[in-house]
Parts: structure tokens; sequence; C-alpha cells
């Protein structure tokens, strides 16, 4: 990565910048004032112009109780601009402005029409600007400005030149000395306004707005901050325009300190509202989307940022008698009084604004004044504007000589300030060039200017992308000589034709030639499987791979051994393969090496479908008689076994014991072979009774009949095999919880009348009468053997629990066994 520090620069551009503060005590300009006693004679003069302009007003409303309750929620509206007495004293302001920056007949041009518009007049264009500007400042970072109408997704693409061509729409051809405003934001009485001159706008960028309010602990915006921030160049600055807490009682500069405190710590640009980035002025808002965004990376904060400038009525005061300070101010003694000015002691002592600056205050206090005059508060003789005259003093309330108003007399105060804070890693960029104090008369402050040198950074931009893509490509190259390199063989695997329960092994081997191991799984495809179920494996359901994860070492291999069976069950593929239009199985295989590569295994062939395993009865019943009402292959096993058990054939272990036989035949029955699964049986024995049963599952798919002579453990055992591949077991869940609740609470039905009453709605005719003929059966193999018959209903209902009931959960309790023993055993009495 290449940081700030490391980025090489093109220069540093010296721009000068003029920033003021100003109280005007609710005040509206006169049509005739001019700003020069504030501003300064330079802007008129042929010395270099400021190419950027601050101003912060303090009481630009009047702070009564509507305006601070209201002026906290003001946003750009269908309907006006600014809200309240807000809309006309602050275009009035922003008009003297621009009068004193760009003349008066292009102050009337812009400003002037707006001055006559009435109140609540409709702003036709400003809603429409509004929903321009912000699909602007969500577009790319070109700052491509769109026309009136026409929002981001209509726009076909970005237009690199955009940012100049929206500068020069809105500011016209030319006019390189001119001042636009780039930034205007209001919090009740708070306002602050950023000009820049058109020479300078291309190199301004990323404008947003912010405000805290500490008014009412932290409600209500009589007090507070208004901020902005911008880009440079490439050096990001931020200006703060704040209102601190009044007062001239002792610790009232506590109070002062925790609003300073309080607005450094809560201003966060990221997480400003819709309403804090609107601006005041639809025409502010359309030069700030033509202008661009900035990247401010982790910059959320005031002091995130290299330069800062804090302005405003901070409201600091003397800490002295007053009429020593009245005394000191007739004198001209300003270093004396600055001794105990509290902001510098507050200062000194570490309390407030740590790591700011101020300059030299060469001139007198700037609170408070006769509105009208030089002449401070309490004070009977004028003031010159820049000297202190020997003035007799009058103790007591004075009338305001515009309003007649009875004021509290007030101590002078340096209650107008600006502060400065450069934070540059090596020297400091943002340096002041004077300060001083404006001398209008009509507001009871006089404003405070203050002009600074900024040495802005300019990065060599072509310079950057190259060492950026030079960076790009050597960590790309870094990053693939730290990455698996794996392959896979073979990747394609023909299958064959599989029979139902058949199991086929296959072998891929999976190697890595990286330097480092690879973790290795199978991932879904991008979309669903069409013909089969998809596991959570990311596998089809006939499809297992052992392992289907793990680690491939470095310059080693792993071999994968796959295992394709199609078979039924709940979690089986054959009802879904059932349901395919055709018998193919084929699918591609994804495995996934992280950090390395997704390898693909393509496995083709046919599947041979079973006519009446793994299936629901439905489906088999589908070429049955219609008097039957039971899947023929299922009639046909449970009629010869009720004949074996009718001429004694069967066994006193019948069922109970015929899995052990069949499997005894071929291979030893390891202990596992039984478990808790729907089948009773683990899924290597269902598998291995598939295939010891072969000859029988083959009579009943081609339609014959069983073999008179066939084992009555084997015809049992198939029997039980076709219960474990139903799709789902014969007694729904609904059910067994209905006889379940009926046994519990004493109700006890007759055996034979179960099936009806708790089923009948649950299970269709033929699942109905299957389940009915399967346990006449059992009841028949009971009756047998009467010698054990107590014995044998126990066990045999313990058995065939698993076979026609939904699984037990593994949190279930003992008794609930029990209870799926008692339901099988009451239904087979």
């Amino acid at each position: 990565m290449i940081s700030r520090s490391q980025a090489p620069l093109k220069g540093l551009r010296h721009k000068v910048r003029k920033v003021g503060s100003f109280n005007v005590n609710g005040k509206k300009p006169p049509e005739d004032l001019s700003l020069k006693e504030w501003f300064g004679s330079k802007l008129s003069s042929s010395s270099p112009r400021p190419g950027v302009v601050v101003l912060g007003f303090q009481e630009v409303v009047p702070l009564s109780a509507s305006n601070v309750f209201v002026g906290k929620h003001q946003c750009l509206s269908a309907s006006n601009v600014f809200v309240g007495s807000a809309q006309t004293n602050i275009m009035a302001w922003d008009k003297a402005i621009a009068a004193e920056l760009n003349g008066g007949a292009w102050a009337d041009m812009q400003y002037g029409a707006q001055r006559e518009r009435r109140a609540g007049q409709s702003v036709a264009t400003n809603n429409e600007a509004a929903g321009v500007i912000t699909d602007n400042m969500e577009s790319q970072w070109s700052g491509s400005l769109l026309p009136l109408g026409q929002h981001v997704s209509q726009r076909a693409g970005p237009d690199p030149s955009s940012s100049i061509k929206g500068i020069d729409a809105l500011t016209g051809d030319g006019n390189e000395g001119l001042y636009f405003q780039v930034a205007c934001k209001q919090l009740v009485g708070l306002y602050l306004t950023v000009w820049v001159q058109k020479s300078l706008l291309p190199q301004v960028k990323g404008v947003q707005t912010a405000v805290v309010t500490t008014g009412f602990g932290g409600y209500l915006g009589n007090k507070g901050a208004v901020c902005a921030r911008l880009y440079i160049y490439d050096t990001p600055i931020c200006f703060v325009n704040a209102h601190l807490s009044s007062g001239d009682k002792d610790g009232d500069e506590a109070k002062r300190n925790a609003d300073a405190l309080d607005v450094l710590q809560r201003c966060d640009f990221y997480t400003a509202s819709q309403y804090e980035q609107t601006m005041n002025s639809a025409a502010a808002m359309k030069m700030v989307a033509a202008l661009g965004h900035g990247h401010w990376g982790g910059k959320k904060s005031i002091q995130d940022h290299e330069e800062a400038i804090w302005l405003g009525d901070l409201n600091y005061r003397i800490k002295m008698p007053d009429d020593e300070v009245r005394r000191l101010v007739r004198s001209g003694q300003v270093k004396q009084l600055l001794e105990y000015d509290q902001l510098n002691r507050e200062r000194a002592a570490n309390r407030v604004f740590k790591g700011w600056k101020e300059g030299d205050i060469t001139f007198l206090p700037t609170f408070k004044f006769k509105v009208g005059s030089h002449t401070y508060l309490g004070d009977r003789e004028k003031t010159e504007a820049s000297t202190a005259s020997a003035l007799q003093s009058e103790e007591g309330a004075e009338e305001d000589g515009e309003a007649g108003e009875v004021q509290k007399r007030r101590t002078p105060a340096w209650c107008d300030r600006i502060l400065f804070r450069s934070s540059s890693t090596h020297h400091q960029h943002l340096t002041q060039l004077s300060y001083s104090r404006g001398e209008l008369v009509i507001s009871d402050h006089k404003p405070v200017m203050s002009m600074f040198s900024l040495k802005a950074k300019q990065y060599k931009r072509r310079k950057i992308n190259e060492l950026l893509d030079d960076a790009a490509r050597k960590a790309e190259i870094l990053q693939a000589s730290m990455r698996p390199r794996p392959s896979l063989a073979p990747n394609v695997v023909n299958i064959g034709t599989v029979q139902y329960g058949e199991e086929k092994e296959f072998e891929v081997s999976l190697s890595n030639s990286g330097p480092v191991d690879g973790v290795f799984h199978f991932i879904p495809p991008p979309r669903s499987y069409e013909d089969t179920a998809e596991s959570s494996s990311g596998l089809p359901a006939w499809v297992t791979a052992n392992p289907s994860e793990g680690i491939v070492p470095a310059g080693g291999s792993c071999v994968i051994k796959l295992v394709v069976c199609v078979e039924g069950g709940p979690s089986g593929s054959a009802q879904d393969l059932a349901q395919a239009a055709n018998d193919f199985l084929d699918s591609i295989l994804i495995l996934r090496v992280e950090d390395g590569s997704d390898l693909f295994l393509s496995l083709t062939g046919t599947y041979t479908r079973s006519n009446w395993l793994g299936l629901p009865l439905h489906v088999i019943a589908g070429g049955l008689e219609p008097d039957t009402q039971v899947p023929l292959p299922v009639a046909r096993l449970i009629q010869a076994l009720s004949k074996k058990v009718d001429d004694t054939l069967a066994p006193p272990d019948l069922f109970l014991n015929s899995v052990k036989v069949v499997l005894s035949k071929s291979e030893p029955v390891s202990g596992d072979a039984f478990t808790n699964l729907p089948s009773g049986l683990s899924r290597s024995t269902q598998r291995g009774l598939l295939q010891a049963l072969r000859p029988l599952i083959a009579s009943l798919e081609v339609g014959v009949c069983l073999p008179e002579d066939a084992p009555a453990h084997d015809l049992a055992s198939l029997l039980m095999l076709f219960l474990g591949e139903l799709p789902q077991p014969l007694l729904p869940a609904p059910a067994v919880a209905l006889i379940s609740a009926a046994i519990e609470a004493g109700q006890v039905p007759v055996p034979h009348a179960i099936p009806e009453l708790f089923m009948g709605d649950m299970l269709n005719p033929i699942e109905l009468n299957t389940l009915e003929a399967i346990l006449a059966l059992m009841r028949k193999v009971v009756c047998t053997y009467t010698d054990s018959s107590t014995v044998l209903s126990h066990d045999l209902s313990q058995l065939m629990a698993s076979y026609l009931l939904p699984p037990l959960s593994l949190f279930a309790p003992p008794e609930a066994q029990v209870c799926r023993v008692d339901i099988v055993q009451l239904l087979i009495e």
C-alpha cells in the first residue's frame, strides 16, 4: 500500500484563504451595507485575492423558542429553501457577501428575484434540484452532473470530463475571478457558508457538512456547531462554526469547555443524517455534485483532518472587574487584558482546545456594543473604531439605541475568535497571515477576520497510478506463489448402468503442486440440479465421497473414493429419480480448493429403475388392479408369507431373526447392523440385504409369483426391506401423536377401529389397506405361536415400530420408545 506520506508530490500549492466570524444578533443586513469594514480592502485591490472565503454567522435569526425548536429540523423542501425568518436573513447575508466578492450587479442577478419572492411561494426548481443532487452524490467519482429530471438509472455512463463541464454549466464560460458558493449550512442561528474562486473550483472536491447540537443537553440547536469539510487539491481541511454557552458567572467557562469537547467528540461526517448533508441552497447542492466526491478514508471527525479552522462566538469572557476592564480598554492595554482572558487561561491549562493555536490579538474586545455605534454597552460616549477614548462608565442598565430595549450591562470581552490547527507530518502547511476586527455596527458584536496561507499538497496522479499498478502486479505474483495448485485425475468418470441398490465405486486423485496445503470440499453448482435432489454436501443424493472434505498437502496428493448408489428411504434418491424424464445419471461435481481453484468432475451413466422399491405406494399402485388397493408386489409378498405361517413352515423367530439369518449366508453380521434408523437397519446392512435378496426382488420386478420354496426368513427380510425403503413411514407423525394422546388419556380405542378413527384422513386407501394387510400378517404370526405369544407380541411390536413409525429424535426421552411399542402392540392385537 502507498500511504499519503509516501505518495509522490507534484508540489505544494500556496492558496490564501479568508475566514471570518460574525454574531449578527438576529439582524438582517441593510440593502446598502458594505462589508469592506469586515473583509478589508484587499479584495478590491490588485493584491492576490483569496481562493477560498469561509464565513460563519451566529444568531443569524433571533434565538426565540419557535426558531430553536423548528430550526433544528430544517431541510430543503418543495416549498422553501430556508425556514422561518432565516429565509429572509440568510439570503440577505448571502447577497451582501456576493456583492462584496463579485460586485453588486452579479449579486442582484443571482439574489434579486429571490429577495422579491413572497414567503411561502413555491420554488419550483428546488425539489427537483434536490433530487438531482441526491442522485449525483450517489454517482461515480467523476462527479458528472445530471440534467434536471434525469436520474442516475437513466444515464448511459460517466463522462471523464463531466466535472469541468458541470462547473462550467453552473458558472458560465470565463469568469475565473468570480466566487461561487460550495457550502451553506444552517442550524437555528448558526450559518456557515463557503465560497471558492472559479479558477480553484476544479481542485475542490468532497464537500460535506455536519451539525452538532449542544443546547439543553445536546437536544436543542440554540448552541452547537455547523461543520464543513472539503479537499483543496489533495489536502483535507475542516471548518467549524460554533456558538458556545454564554454567561459571565464563575464556572461558566467550564460549560464552554464542555460544549467545545462535545462538538469535537460528536461531530461525525460518516453518520451525518440526510438533513445534516443537505445544503441550505439548491445552487450550492448542484455545485457540490459537480465538484465530485472526495476519498475521505477513515477521516470522520474534526480531529482526523490535517488542517482545521474553528471560528465563532465562543463566549469566553475576561476574568477581572468590569471597571478595570473598561479602564484598560480605554487605555488600549490589550496585552494586559489578554492575561485575564478565559480562553487563554483555559488553553494554557490544557482544559480546552489542546493542540489548537490562535494568532496574536491586537484589537480591542468584540463584545458588547450598543447597536449602531462603536460604544460598548455601559459607556456614555462613542469609541472610535480602532482606538479607545477615555470614557466615563455608567453603572446599571441602559437602552439599546436602535430598538429602545433595556439591556443588561456586559463587561467587554473577546467572545468572537478564530483558532486553527495544522497536523501536517513534517511542516505546518496552514499559516495565519493576519487577525483583525471588523468595524460594522449593525450588531452588538464586532466581526473578526483572519487571512491564512495554505500549502496544499498535490500528488502526481499518473505516478501514483503507475505505482499502484506495479504494486498490484507484485501482490498478485506473491499471492499466486503462496497458493495451492490443484489438479484432478480423471476428470470424467463413466458410471455405466446402475441397478437399484447397487454400489459402484470409483477413485479420483487430487494432486497439489503448490507450495502450501490446500483445503478442499465439494460445493453446489450455481443452480440446483434439474433432475436430482441436491444434498447439503454439494453432491447429488446418489453420490457419496470419502473424504468429502479435507487437506491435500503441498507437493502431495490424496485419493477420493466416490460411491454411486440409487436407493430409497427418507434420504434416498429413488423417488426423485423416478420423477425425472429420463434414466440418465449425469452430473458435474465441483471440488473447490480454497485459495486455489474450482475443479470439475463429470459423471455420466444410466439407472435401471425399480418398479416397487424406494417409491411411494401410490406410484407402485399405478399399474395395479383397482379392487386390490394394495400394490401387487406387496400383496404377493404378504400372501407368500401368510401361506408359510398357515402351513407352519415359518420358524418361531420369524421377523425377529430373519435379517441375521439371511445375511449370515453370505457374510458375518456386525454388531451395528441394527440401529435406530427409520428402517431399523444401518445403511450398509440395508445394501447388503438388497444384494442377498436380489433374485426375489427380480421376481417381483417382472411381475411373477415368488418361488414356493423361498425361505420364510428371506420373505420376512424382503418385507422389512420394502418398508425401510419407503420414502416415508406408513404411519405418519400426526397419527402417532393422536394415538399417543388417546393412550395417555386412558381412552384406548378398540384395536381394529384404530386405522379408521385415527388415520382415515391421513392415509389414502392404498396406504390404509397396505397397513391393515401388514398388521393382519403380524397378528397371524403372534397367534400361531400361542405358547409365547406375550413375549412374541412385545418383541415383534418393538421391531416393527422402527419400520412403521417415524424415527425418534436423538433427544427423545426413554418413555417415548415405550409409547411407540405400545402403539404397534395395540395395532397388532
